[in-house]
Parts: structure tokens; C-alpha cells; sequence
């Protein structure tokens, strides 16, 4: 008999013992899972319950939070205070605006809404916050009865930063310097806006070279190293003429001599000793011939924080803010600040840093 035949001919004998058998195994196998699986379980919950009572609060010391208050403001608010009724009295269904209780809890009887003190007790009564000097009730910096005198919101801080005239200033900046912030003509003084944004140190770019004698009169050669050049460049001047393209003129020659020795015959002779003075506003400079000029020059740059525009000015030169005239008299190269003066009234203003 072949195997094969003996093999079907077990598995027609034994059919349903197998069938039995692979039942048990796969019930066995299902029952060691669900066993494992819950061992797995337990192990990882008993790993977490272990690191949430290892877990150290951040703030151990960290006190309770008390709920009394809470509780007492929803206990007022289910049970709030009434005016006590006064049976004696005949009145009508609602209650005046324009009344109020009297600020002692002794008291507590209606009074007028303007009453400084109660009628009954005496006793004083707090001031509307409106009343207070000074007082900001939208918080934008400038008080409630400046904004309604020109004609403002005094709930809207959005109008302490508007320009209501146009004329460059917030409201809240008008309301510091004691302006009118519906006329443009009434406005903080600009030079209070105005710092010094850098001053640059330069050496004067003029050298007085030679003297041409005319018949006409003296024309003076000078050499000047104009901006954005590197070459000098040679101008003949006369006196009070402007020299080249700076803003500097020529104020004077001056011609002396001096008794020396001479170095080559060791006797006496006379040295021709030529000098020019040259001047800007109030600065007057003297160059002896050949020399460059030993002084030093500023040029300053200001800058005018209300709309960030800048201009330049020399160490003494003058400029116009709101029509009046300030000439710069001192630079204080260290500190960055510079010292102007009014022309019309002489007063003297320190301009700071930016």
C-alpha cells in the first residue's frame, strides 16, 4: 500500500480527534496571549502609578488658593443690598437716578447724588472720580476735563495721540507744553524737539598761499579743498570777498616786519611776516602764509524728532527754527551736545544727544 494512501486513510480515521486537538492549541495559545497581555498591562500601569509618585511639584511651599473672596462676592451677588423702604413715606414706583446711599454703614440712607456730606450723619461722601483734578479716565495721559474743554473724548485714549490741528504735535504733546491742540499756530516751541544726531571733527581745508600785490589792491591766493574733493583748489580773493565756495571770507592782510639775523651774513635784517584773517559769523581765524589752518571745524548734524528730518550746521554757523534765528556758540565734542543762542532774545539752549 502506498504512504500516501496510509496517510489518508489516518486522517479519515482520526478526522475528528485533529480537528479536537488544533482546537485545544489555538484555545491554549489565545489563553497564554490574553494571560500575557495582562501581565503587560499591570506592569506598565504599575510603572506609571511609580513615576506620578515620583513626580516633586515645582512650588512645594506654594499656599492654598483662598476662595473666600469669590465666595463672598456671589454671596452678594444672589443677596444684593436694598435701600431699606420707608413706610411713612409715600413714593413712587421707581427710585431717582440722582440718589444714592449714604456712604456709612451705620447710615446707609438715601441722600442726593451731589451731596459732599450725608443730610442725616454728617459724614463725608467720596468725590466722583470726574472731580478729581488730574483725573484720566481712558488712561491715555491727559485728564478727562482738558479733553472735554476742546471738545475730545475723554473715554477714547486714542485721541490723546491724534494731531486734531494739524500742526505736527499730538494732542497729549499739547497738552504738556500748555497748547491750543485745535490751532496750529499754538504749539510747543520745535527747538525742544531738536538733538544732535553726530558731530563730525574736520580740519579747515583752507591754506593761505601768496600775496599779488595790484595796483587795484592786494588779491590774496587760496588754496581750498572744497567737499567731496580731493585736490585743492587756488582762488584769488580780495578783502570781504568769500573764499571759494566755503562759508568763510577774507577779513584781512596784515604785513608786518621784524629785525632778525640772517642765517647766511649773521647781520641784521628785516623779515616780512605775512598774515591773513579770515572769519565765519563770530569766528575770526588768523593764517600765517604757507600754513594750514591749525584749528578745527565742526560739522554738526540735527536731527528734529517729531518727523525725523536731519540738516547741518558748522561749529559756528546759524540756522531758523519757527522763523527765529539760533547761531551755535559752543560744541561739546565728548558729551555730543551743543550750546545755541537765540539772536532776537540771547537766551542760550543746550541741544542733548539723540
Amino acid at each position: 500500500m502506498p504512504a500516501n494512501t496510509g496517510f489518508i486513510v489516518f486522517i479519515k480515521r482520526f478526522y475528528d480527534k485533529l480537528i479536537a486537538l488544533a482546537a485545544v492549541v489555538i484555545l491554549l495559545v489565545g489563553i497564554g496571549t490574553l494571560v500575557i497581555g495582562r501581565h503587560r498591562a499591570a506592569a506598565d500601569q504599575q510603572a506609571y502609578v511609580a513615576r506620578l509618585d515620583a513626580l516633586v511639584p515645582a512650588h512645594p511651599t506654594l499656599e492654598p488658593i483662598s476662595l473666600i473672596t469669590h465666595s463672598n462676592a456671589l454671596r452678594q451677588l444672589a443677596s444684593p443690598y436694598r435701600i431699606a423702604i420707608d413706610h411713612e413715606r409715600t413714593a413712587g414706583f421707581f427710585v431717582p437716578e440722582s440718589r444714592v446711599w449714604c456712604a456709612s454703614r451705620a447710615c446707609r440712607k438715601p441722600i442726593p447724588l451731589d451731596s459732599t456730606n450725608c443730610p442725616s450723619c454728617q459724614t463725608p461722601q467720596p468725590r466722583e472720580l470726574g472731580d478729581v483734578e488730574g483725573y484720566d479716565g481712558d488712561g491715555g495721559g491727559i485728564p478727562d476735563k482738558w479733553e472735554i474743554k476742546y471738545g475730545l473724548d475723554p473715554f477714547d485714549p486714542s485721541d490723546d495721540i491724534k494731531d486734531s490741528d494739524g500742526d505736527g504735535f499730538s494732542n497729549l504733546e499739547e497738552y504738556k507744553a500748555g497748547t491750543d491742540p485745535l490751532d496750529p499756530k499754538s504749539h510747543p516751541d520745535r527747538l525742544g524737539w531738536l538733538r544732535v544726531q553726530k558731530i563730525d571733527v574736520v580740519k579747515l581745508p583752507i591754506k593761505f598761499m601768496a600775496v599779488n600785490k595790484m595796483p587795484n589792491g592786494n588779491r590774496i591766493q587760496m588754496n581750498v579743498v572744497e567737499p567731496g574733493s580731493m585736490r585743492a583748489r587756488t582762488y584769488f580773493v580780495i578783502t570781504n570777498q568769500m573764499i571759494g565756495k566755503t562759508d568763510f571770507k577774507l577779513l584781512n592782510y596784515i604785513e608786518t616786519r621784524e629785525r632778525v639775523i640772517s642765517p647766511i651774513t649773521k647781520t641784521p635784517m628785516d623779515k616780512v611776516i605775512q598774515k591773513v584773517q579770515i572769519g565765519r559769523g563770530g569766528k575770526v581765524i588768523t593764517l600765517g602764509l604757507g600754513e594750514d589752518a591749525s584749528e578745527s571745524d565742526y560739522t554738526i548734524t540735527f536731527v528734529q524728532t517729531l518727523d525725523g528730518t536731519t540738516f547741518q550746521a558748522a561749529g559756528d554757523g546759524e540756522f531758523t527754527v519757527d522763523g527765529k534765528k539760533y547761531r551755535v556758540i559752543s560744541v561739546d565734542n565728548q558729551a555730543t551736545s551743543v550750546v545755541l543762542r537765540n539772536d532776537a532774545d540771547k537766551v542760550e539752549t543746550t541741544v542733548p544727544k539723540q
